[in-house]
């Protein structure tokens, strides 16, 4: 939500990832953000604080706006929160997660990779739709062993899962050497456990 209001107001920068000028890191070093936050929410009134796990998208965002763009809980702020139109998915360009689909890759054995393969490199592709997932690259053997978790993003029970073969030669080429379909709604599901 903050990204929506503008590089004027509010500037979200990673600490991992984005270049901080001098100037940045001096005033997070002075300030940071518990006072800021602190200054920000001086008047902010008792249950106006939205919960971010349960919260709407809409009400985050218009508590966002209320605390960068009007101050409204500064210390003698009037503490108004503006009402923020629900919009649809079409407006937004988002997609609903229906959750997601966790695919264990074990092995492969007997594999008919073909001679030239074999010195270059074989990695899985799992699709739902647009979404992905890519397997690290085993060596090119009819028996690679991958050993890893993916995960992907669910849209309905009722999508199709498209796993394919991929063998990468030494100059970067790449050949489907093998697909396949695996409809969702028929896999068993597992039980949540616990509390």
């Amino acid at each position: 939500a903050h990204r929506k209001l503008g590089t004027h107001l509010s500037k979200v920068l990673s600490i991992k990832i984005d270049r901080w000028s001098d100037e940045q890191l001096a005033w997070m070093e002075r300030l940071g953000n518990a006072q800021v936050n602190a200054e920000l929410e001086a008047g902010l009134p008792a249950g106006v604080k939205p919960d971010l796990v349960s919260s709407s998208a809409e009400q985050v965002e218009a508590f966002i706006r209320a605390k960068y763009e009007l101050g409204s809980f500064l210390a003698g702020g009037d503490g108004f929160v503006p009402p923020v139109p629900r919009r649809s998915l079409q407006e937004v360009g988002m997609i609903e997660f229906a959750g997601l689909l966790f695919v264990q890759l074990v092995a492969g054995s007997h594999l008919r990779v073909p001679n030239a393969w074999r010195t270059a490199s074989l990695h899985c592709e799992f699709r739902l739709g647009e979404r992905r997932a890519r397997s690290r690259r085993c060596r090119g053997s009819p028996n690679p062993v991958w050993g890893e978790e993916l995960a992907i993003n669910r849209c309905a029970a009722d999508e199709a899962l498209l796993v394919r073969l991929i063998g990468a030669d030494l100059l970067g080429r790449t050949e489907c050497l093998g697909e396949g379909r695996v409809r969702l709604d028929d896999l068993p599901r597992e039980q949540p456990t616990g509390v």
